[in-house]
């Protein structure tokens, strides 16, 4: 994925915040500089969809290193340890 100019990902950040606050489109673009409500609609769609993304993608990551630990060897305690342990 494109990685987003500064100014971008910042005015992004503020769209979805207020959106999220229930701030309108016509509001947002008057609050964050776009023209007109579209423009503000545009940049929400297009935020949400880079962000749904990314959080996927570090999802998948983090899932796959734990299911690697899963699968590495372990010690497994003597079988005495376990019975002295059931004893107490």
């Amino acid at each position: 994925m494109k990685s987003l100019k500064p100014v971008t990902a910042e005015k992004y950040r503020q769209v979805v915040e207020l959106r999220i606050a229930g701030v309108t489109f016509d509001e947002i673009a008057t609050r964050v500089g776009y023209s007109n409500r579209t423009g503000a609609w545009h940049a929400y769609q297009a935020a949400m969809e880079r962000y749904v993304i990314e959080s996927v993608e570090s999802q998948r990551a983090v899932q796959s290193e734990r299911l690697d630990r899963m699968a590495e060897p372990r010690a497994l305690p003597a079988s005495d340890e376990i019975d002295s342990s059931a004893s107490r």
